[in-house]
């Protein structure tokens, strides 16, 4: 092997493992930076009474997603910090502060279902945004409860979705609802209240529905729910 052929060789291998560590510092750059912006993780808001976030967190939030590109859990965040009251508007029937608003908050969480579709959180706010919109939520609710149905977290909203239009109707959901009212019932008592608001909330075929479920689990957590019922 003569000289000329040596010194190519070294030339390619040096342009190779250059090449390989400017793909390494751009990877290295496309997860740290937007780990730096990010706010601190969000917790998906467990009442209306949360905390609300702020603007620098939402625009945070916004940013490092879209710096991030493909990573659905950043995109999650962004989808939740930015519109956090519209997921709990659904308690109160308010309809959303404009519908531009409730299509840009979609639009992200359709971005983060997409590219993290085990993310129940996301499944449940879209869920949210559906019915609160007066749209079709049987779909992406029963996605919330396929990933993540022992998710405490996600059940007080997720009754109250469950129980706000006419999708609890559906068959498939209405197994999904009962196991989870059967968990609180049985293994998360501190949760019960939930029940009696999502009662509350509900239409006739709501409360048929959760009347239904616990009649033979807690006679008297339906004692209570019909007491008030009398008293509306």
């Amino acid at each position: 092997m003569n000289t000329f052929t040596v010194d190519r060789r070294q030339k390619q291998l040096r342009v190779a493992l250059l090449a390989f560590a400017v793909l390494l510092t751009l990877q290295s750059i496309w997860i740290i930076v937007p780990e730096l912006i990010r706010p601190s993780p969000l917790a998906f808001p467990r009442d209306a009474r949360s905390l609300p976030i702020s603007p620098s967190e939402r625009n945070r939030a916004g940013w490092a997603a879209k710096l991030a590109l493909m990573r659905g859990d950043l995109w999650a965040e962004a989808a939740i910090a930015q519109s956090p009251e519209l997921i709990w508007d659904v308690e109160s029937r308010k309809a959303a502060q404009s519908a531009d608003q409730a299509e840009v908050a979609r639009a992200t969480a359709e971005k983060a279902a997409t590219l993290s579709p085990y993310d129940s959180r996301v499944w449940l706010f879209l869920a949210s945004l559906d019915c609160l919109l007066h749209r079709e939520v049987s779909g992406t609710l029963k996605m919330s409860y396929y990933t993540g149905s022992s998710e405490i977290v996600l059940m007080p909203l997720r009754l109250l979705v469950a129980t706000c239009s006419d999708a609890i109707n559906d068959a498939e959901l209405q197994t999904l609802v009962a196991s989870e009212i059967r968990l609180i019932i049985t293994h998360e008592q501190n949760l019960k209240p939930l029940i009696l608001a999502a009662y509350q909330d509900a239409p006739p075929s709501g409360k048929r529905f959760i009347e239904t479920v616990i009649g033979d689990l807690d006679p008297g957590l339906l004692a209570t729910i019909r007491v008030n019922k009398r008293t509306e």
